[in-house]
């Protein structure tokens, strides 16, 4: 396997925003950005992927442009638990 993106939910509004989960909340914690990121390159990255791969900062953090093609192919999603009877 090659380096694979994964398009987490984590967004940021405006440039300028703080960076938070589709459900609205703020990211608050837990972070994994890869080295010198974010760095919102040109001004358009406003979405996070996660980057899988054996040999590149395997599972860390970085901040992407949302039209970029290369993060839509698997995406993480959220679902709640539901309790048994």
């Amino acid at each position: 396997m090659g380096q694979v993106q994964m398009w987490m939910g984590l967004r940021r509004m405006h440039t300028r925003s703080q960076f938070q989960w589709v459900d609205g909340n703020p990211l608050e914690g837990y972070t994994n950005w890869t080295p010198g990121e974010p760095n919102n390159a040109n001004g358009r990255e406003m979405c996070t992927e996660m980057l899988v791969s054996k040999t590149f900062w395997s599972n860390k953090w970085n901040d992407v442009n949302c039209d970029a093609a290369g993060y839509k192919s698997i995406t993480v999603c959220e679902k709640p638990l539901r309790e048994h009877d």
